[in-house]
């Protein structure tokens, strides 16, 4: 069956679920055993790559241009009709995999992430999780519109940082004020996403059983191997250590650019272009 997947994401990119359904039927229904295990996986990364490749392109499409309104009208169509029962499929196989007890060579790293995956995974979350990528959207639309007006020429955030490198120390200071400004008009806007998310991502938490968000985001971003309270104890080192040699470093940057107090505008100049003593 696996033979009839296109060979081309460009016309993947157009399947409906109803053509993407039988390939994980298959799947599901399959014979599993320690000799067809192999060709099993095999078949199942092919499905899951192309639609991981469909999905990174529309992510792309959308943050290219953050006002393409076909782009954001695809992407919305595919996170509504493709995700929720890709992701159902997905948690599926999954639970295939690991209720047969088969591992093979060189797959325990990705068998643990799986079980981790699976506890994650409630049908509950679906909509919401839907709803934080179109908030993802929402953000991306807000922040590339971004652009101010620089010496005549429409430039965005990004491309006006560079001039914050000028020996100028007045054009630098203009210009980091010019951006901060820019970027205070979209505070309200943000904090708005912000404050909607807020009680969204605490109710994926407690539909997936735990406390918090940040307990849920740290089982779904795989962090195995260090726990949050390690993580304050790296960010009190950070204050503890890092810090004090920064404030030392930019005291000496101080000097070097001879003005009587660093600020914001100052610290993205290269000091190599000043005539130092």
């Amino acid at each position: 069956m696996f033979t009839q997947l296109p060979t081309s994401i460009e016309e993947f990119n157009h399947w409906p679920w109803d053509k993407i359904a039988p390939f994980y039927a298959d799947l599901q229904e399959r014979p599993l055993t320690p000799t067809t295990i192999n060709q099993w996986l095999t078949n199942w990364s092919k499905l899951s790559e192309l639609l991981s490749e469909r999905a990174a392109r529309l992510r792309v499409a959308t943050t290219q241009n953050t006002h393409d309104d076909a782009a954001e009208a695809a992407m919305n169509q595919f996170l509504d009709e493709i995700f929720p029962n890709v992701a159902t499929a997905e948690n599926a196989l999954e639970q295939r995999l690991l209720d047969s007890g088969l591992e093979p060579d060189g797959m325990a790293i990705p068998l643990r992430n799986m079980r981790a995956d699976a506890e994650l995974f409630t049908e509950q979350n679906l909509p919401l999780i839907s709803e934080q990528m179109k908030r993802s959207q929402v953000y991306n639309r807000i922040i590339g519109s971004q652009v101010v007006e620089w010496e005549g020429e429409e430039l965005t955030l990004t491309q006006l940082a560079a001039r914050l490198e000028d020996p100028d120390r007045n054009l630098r200071e203009r210009g980091w004020r010019l951006s901060a400004e820019r970027r205070l008009e979209d505070r309200e806007a943000l904090n708005n996403l912000w404050a909607e998310l807020l009680p969204k991502r605490h109710k994926i938490a407690q539909n997936a059983g735990f406390p918090d968000f940040r307990a849920y985001t740290w089982q779904q971003k795989k962090r195995f191997d260090y726990t949050p309270a390690d993580a304050a104890v790296f960010h009190q080192a950070i204050a503890d250590v890092v810090v004090p040699a920064a404030s030392r470093i930019y005291e000496r940057y101080r000097q070097k650019l001879g003005v009587d107090t660093l600020h914001p505008w100052d610290v993205s100049a290269d000091v190599f272009l000043y005539a130092l003593p």
